[in-house]
C-alpha cells in the first residue's frame, strides 16, 4: 500500500511541477509554421482519415490529432496548447515507469528525478510550445511506449522483479498482450515523425544489453526482433510509394535517395548535400551536448556556419568528442553496474542518427530533435545520481538545484513564446546575423501593425541578404497597404521580380497598386498572371473578384445614367455588361472559397456582388457567414 501511494504521490508531483512551469504556455498563439500546417491547412477541416493520410502519410497521426482539435475547437490556440502539455505530462509518466523498469523498483527516488528531469528541461519547450512540433512529442510518446511494453513483454528482473512461476498460462496471455502493444506503439510511431525508423535499433539494444541475462536462445531473440525488424520498411516504403508528395521533399531529400551518391556542394531542393551536412553535424552535436548540461541562449532559429571541409578548424575536436563518447558507450556495456547509462549513450546517438547525419535538412540545428534522444541523457543522470547512495543530502541537493535551474528555465522560456514579437525579438538579439529571423520579426511586427518598425526589419533582412525575395514583397505590402507610398511599393516589386520573374505575390502587389488606382484592366492583367504561376494563389482570386465587382458596378452606374436620359438601348447593353463583370467575379471568388472555405473576406466581397445584383436574401446570408467567420 505505502508503494501505491508513493508512486501516485510521484505521478501527482510530477503533474503539479508541470502545469506550473508551461502556464505560459497555455496562452501562447501560433508560430511559424502553425500557420500553413494548421491555420490554413484545408485538410484539417474535415476529420477524414484517408485525406489525412494521403497528405503526409508518415505524420498522419500528428495531423489526425490537429484535425480532431480543429474539430472541438476550430482555430483557439488554447486547445492545442493543451494538447501539447497534456502529452508532454503523458510523456514524462511514460519516462518514470521506464525508468523504474529500467532502475529497479527500489530506486524510486532515481526514477522520479530522471522523469522531472525529462519534464523540466528547457530544451523541451519547443517540442511542446510550438504546436505542430506535436509531430515529434507525439511520436515520442508512441516511441517510449514501444520500449516500455516490450520490457514488460520480456524483462526478468533479478531481486526487484522476477517472473512469478505462478498461473503461467495468464503470465503467457499477459505477455503476448505487452508484446502486441509494443509492436503496435512502434507502427504508430512510423506514422507520426520519421525519426522513429530508428526503434528496431533501440530494440536490439535493448535484446543485447538489457535482456541479455535472461536465458533466451539466439534464435529466440531473432524471431521476437523479426516483426520490428520487417517494420525497418515501413517509411522507407511509404516515402517510396509517395515520392510526388513534397513533404517528403523539403529539402531535397528525395532527388537525393534517388541519385544516392550524389555529393556536391549543393544538393537538389534547398538543402546542402549529405557530405556538407554530415561535417556540419559533427559541431551540431557538441552543440547538443553543451544545450543538454547548460541550456542556455536557446533560439528557435540558429545562426549556424556550416563546415566545408575535414581539415577546418575544430572539426578534429568535434570528431574526438564523438568517438570519446563512443568508447565510453562501449567501456559502460562491459560494466554490469554501468549497462544503463551505457544504454543512455546509445539511445541519445541512434535516436539523432536520422535527423542528424547523412540525409540533409533545411534547418541543421533545431531544439526539439533532443525532445526524445533527452531520455538518454537522463538514463547516465540516474545512473550517476544512484552511485551517490552514500551521499544522500549531498545528491539531494545537487538535483534539486538542477531541477529548480531547468523549472525556472522552461518556465520562464514559454514566456518568451507567448507570441511572434517576443519570440523573435529574443532570438534578432541572440542571432542578430541571420537574416531569415529578421524576416520572422519584421512579419510579426507586420501582424500587430507597427509598420515602420516591420520595414526596418525587413530592410535589415535585406542588407544581410540581398536575394531573400519575400522580404521585398512585404516591404511591397507595407508601402500599399499601410505607409500608402505606392512610388516605394513599386521600386520593391521591380527588385522582387528582378530576383525572381515568376514571383505571383510580386504580379499580386502590382495589381493591387492598379486596383487602388482604378485601373481594373491592369490590375486584372497581374492577378491573372499571378494565377498561371500559381493556380492556388488566394489573394488573385479575392483580387480578381473585386475588380470584377467594381467593374460591374462601374457598368451598372452607367446603365442607371443612360436611363436618366432616355438611352434605353446603351443602358441594357451596359446592364448586360455590369452582369457578365458580376458573373466573373462571382466565379473567382466560389473558387477561391473552394480552395479556403474559412475565409470571411469572400462571403464579403459575394454579399457586396448579391447586394449590387439585388438579390437581399443571398446578401443577407453571405454577410452572416463572413460575420461567424471574423468571430
Amino acid at each position: 500500500m505505502k508503494s501505491a501511494v508513493r508512486t501516485a504521490v510521484h505521478l501527482l508531483l510530477l503533474v503539479l511541477i508541470g502545469a506550473i512551469i508551461y502556464r505560459y504556455a497555455f496562452s501562447a498563439s501560433f508560430h511559424l509554421d502553425d500557420g500553413p500546417s494548421i491555420r490554413d491547412n484545408v485538410v484539417l477541416r474535415r476529420l477524414d482519415p484517408e485525406a489525412i493520410f494521403n497528405y503526409w502519410p508518415t505524420r498522419f497521426f500528428t495531423y489526425l490529432s490537429l484535425a480532431a482539435n480543429f474539430h472541438f475547437s476550430a482555430l483557439k490556440p488554447f486547445a492545442y496548447h493543451l494538447s501539447n502539455i497534456v502529452l508532454h505530462l503523458f510523456n514524462a509518466l511514460v519516462v518514470y515507469f521506464l525508468l523504474r523498469r529500467l532502475l529497479g523498483k527500489g530506486d524510486r527516488g532515481a526514477a522520479l528525478i530522471g522523469a522531472l528531469i525529462f519534464l523540466s528541461h528547457p530544451l523541451q519547450t519547443q517540442a511542446v510550445t510550438y504546436v505542430i512540433q506535436r509531430t515529434t512529442s507525439l511520436a515520442a510518446g508512441f516511441y517510449l511506449l514501444s520500449i516500455l511494453f516490450y520490457l514488460k513483454c520480456f524483462q526478468k528482473k533479478k531481486n526487484n522483479v522476477e517472473h512469478d512461476a505462478k498461473n503461467p498460462t495468464n503470465d503467457n496471455h499477459f505477455y503476448f498482450i505487452f508484446y502486441l502493444l509494443s509492436l503496435l506503439f512502434a507502427v504508430c510511431a512510423m506514422f507520426t515523425k520519421e525519426f522513429t525508423i530508428t526503434i528496431p535499433l533501440t530494440l536490439v539494444l535493448v535484446e543485447y544489453l538489457l535482456l541479455r541475462d535472461i536465458p533466451t536462445l539466439r534464435p529466440g531473440r531473432i524471431i521476437r526482433l523479426l516483426p520490428f525488424l520487417i517494420a525497418l520498411l515501413v517509411i522507407p516504403a511509404v516515402i517510396r510509394l509517395n515520392s510526388d508528395n513534397p513533404h517528403f521533399n523539403d529539402s531535397g531529400q528525395v532527388e537525393w535517395l534517388r541519385e544516392a551518391g550524389l555529393m556536391n556542394e549543393t544538393a537538389p531542393g534547398h538543402g546542402e548535400s549529405p557530405r556538407l551536412y554530415l561535417l556540419t553535424q559533427s559541431r551540431v552535436f557538441i552543440t547538443y551536448l553543451r544545450l543538454l548540461v547548460l541550456p542556455v541562449n536557446q533560439q528557435v532559429d540558429y545562426d549556424y556556419p556550416k563546415i566545408y571541409s575535414l581539415f577546418e578548424p575544430g572539426v578534429v575536436v568535434y570528431l574526438a568528442t564523438i568517438i570519446s563518447l563512443v568508447i565510453i558507450a562501449l567501456y559502460c556495456c562491459k560494466r554490469k553496474n554501468l549497462i544503463v547509462a551505457g544504454f543512455g549513450i546509445w539511445w541519445f546517438i541512434i535516436i539523432l542518427l536520422p535527423e542528424s547525419s547523412i540525409i540533409p535538412i533545411i534547418d541543421v540545428v533545431v531544439e526539439h530533435r533532443l525532445y526524445l534522444p533527452l531520455f538518454g541523457a537522463v538514463l547516465v543522470f540516474a545512473s550517476f545520481y544512484r552511485t551517490l547512495s552514500r551521499l544522500r543530502r549531498a545528491r539531494f541537493l545537487l538535483v534539486a538545484a538542477i531541477i529548480f535551474f531547468f523549472s525556472w528555465l522552461t518556465y520562464h522560456r514559454n514566456q518568451v513564446w507567448r507570441n511572434p514579437v517576443t519570440l523573435w525579438e529574443d532570438n534578432v538579439l541572440k542571432a542578430p546575423g541571420r537574416a531569415r529571423v529578421h524576416g520572422n520579426l519584421g512579419k510579426a511586427y507586420l501582424d500587430r501593425g507597427r509598420y515602420e518598425r516591420a520595414a526596418s526589419e525587413f530592410r535589415t533582412l535585406i542588407e544581410i541578404d540581398p536575394t531573400f525575395t519575400s522580404a521585398y514583397n512585404n516591404l511591397a505590402v507595407i508601402y500599399i497597404d499601410h505607409l500608402k507610398d505606392y512610388r516605394i511599393a513599386e521600386k520593391y516589386i521591380a527588385a522582387s521580380l528582378a530576383l525572381f520573374p515568376d514571383y505571383p505575390a510580386g504580379y499580386v502587389n502590382r495589381g493591387v497598386i492598379h486596383l487602388n488606382n482604378h485601373r481594373l484592366r491592369a490590375a486584372i492583367k497581374n492577378f491573372e498572371k499571378a494565377l498561371e504561376l500559381d493556380p492556388k494563389n488566394l489573394l488573385a482570386y479575392y483580387n480578381l473578384g473585386a475588380c470584377y465587382i467594381n467593374l460591374g458596378d462601374l457598368y451598372s452606374r452607367e446603365a442607371r445614367s443612360l436611363r436618366s436620359v432616355k438611352r434605353e438601348e446603351k443602358a441594357r447593353e451596359k446592364e448586360a455588361a455590369a452582369h457578365a463583370e458580376y458573373i466573373r467575379a462571382e466565379e473567382f471568388l466560389q473558387r477561391g472559397l473552394s480552395i479556403w472555405p474559412e475565409d470571411p473576406r469572400f462571403y464579403t466581397l459575394l454579399a457586396r456582388l448579391y447586394k449590387g445584383r439585388g438579390e437581399m436574401e443571398k446578401a443577407d446570408a453571405f454577410f452572416k457567414k463572413a460575420r461567424s467567420l471574423k468571430k
